[in-house]
């Protein structure tokens, strides 16, 4: 196996699925470990668990796990947006995560020893937009203005989620840990057109064949949250946990039927609902929060933020 493994911190709703389901999981050069595989696969489990956990210094399942791959001549993968987000995500409800860069640097460290780091970053307004409505089709957040979630989101979690999404402070925390060579920014709407020449530049990265990780992916990120859209289908409007329980039970029985069945099955269960317009002030504020930083950042980097809308 290569001496240093890469890890994918996310973050969300920046083509993580298209990597995880088709470069990571397809390219045969790579052993992945990953968010889709954590309930199925007991030693996805026991890697992403380790390195999520608040608290957590017994890494010797984990360590187990990852032994059993030595000898293989292939690169290792961890893939997990919840490395950046996951105290908003579901999987806070299973066990405690707490988003925090730097510890959850130096639990990857104490894991993996060395590593290489690649994140996803968006614009951070289309990311809470784009994050606040995949949490409404789960059933999982109300219709209301962005501002109000980030601001709901923060009070219950002392800002948190504003230090997550402080994409200076993620990058300052890895590389103080694995150093700045090792610590790969790529940005979402530079790759957004043409997530094949992502793939490409992901594959060099780790040390892979390029060529197939472009084959891999190409044209299956098309998953891209439109400003336009002001309809959705979602659940009805019950607790978390019967939606949860819905959900879970339509996809185990969706295992034995049609892709087309069920498919119907879903849209059966799913109401029409209207998402809330995203106000021109509200997307100003989010900019102005992280102007300065973004900026200073990108400065760094030698990428032009401001036209890509970061400030």
């Amino acid at each position: 196996m290569h001496d240093r493994p890469l890890i994918h911190l996310g973050y969300p709703k920046t083509g993580t699925t298209t990597l995880q389901e088709h470069l990571f999981r397809g390219h045969e050069e790579i052993v992945a470990f990953q968010q889709p595989d954590q309930r199925k696969d007991p030693a996805t489990h026991a890697i992403l668990r380790a390195l999520l956990e608040s608290g957590r210094t017994d890494f010797s399942r984990a360590r187990a796990a990852i032994e059993r791959c030595n000898g293989a001549n292939k690169r290792l993968v961890v893939s997990d947006e919840a490395l950046t987000f996951g105290e908003f995500m579901s999987r806070s409800s299973v066990y405690p995560i707490r988003s925090d860069h730097s510890a959850t640097a130096e639990r990857i460290r104490s894991l993996f020893g060395e590593a290489k780091i690649v994140v996803f970053v968006r614009n951070q307004a289309n990311l809470a937009v784009s994050f606040q409505r995949q949490l409404m089709k789960r059933g999982l957040e109300s219709p209301r203005p962005v501002c109000e979630y980030l601001d709901s989101m923060n009070a219950r979690t002392d800002g948190r989620m504003s230090k997550a999404l402080d994409y200076e402070a993620m990058y300052d925390a890895y590389c103080a840990v694995f150093g700045p060579t090792h610590v790969h920014v790529f940005v979402y709407e530079n790759w957004v057109s043409d997530f094949g020449a992502a793939a490409k530049a992901l594959a060099v990265i780790a040390g892979v064949d390029p060529d197939l990780a472009v084959s891999l992916v190409r044209g299956h990120n098309k998953n891209v949250t439109k400003s336009g859209y002001t309809e959705f289908r979602q659940y009805p409007a019950v607790s978390k946990r019967t939606i949860r329980r819905l959900n879970g039970a339509r996809k185990k029985l969706a295992r034995f039927l049609p892709r087309s069945a069920a498919r119907v099955l879903r849209q059966a269960l799913l109401v029409d609902r209207e998402y809330p317009a995203v106000d021109k002030a509200s997307r100003e504020r989010i900019v102005a929060e992280y102007a300065a930083s973004n900026r200073r950042l990108f400065d760094r980097l030698g990428i032009d933020g401001e036209a890509l809308g970061y400030w």
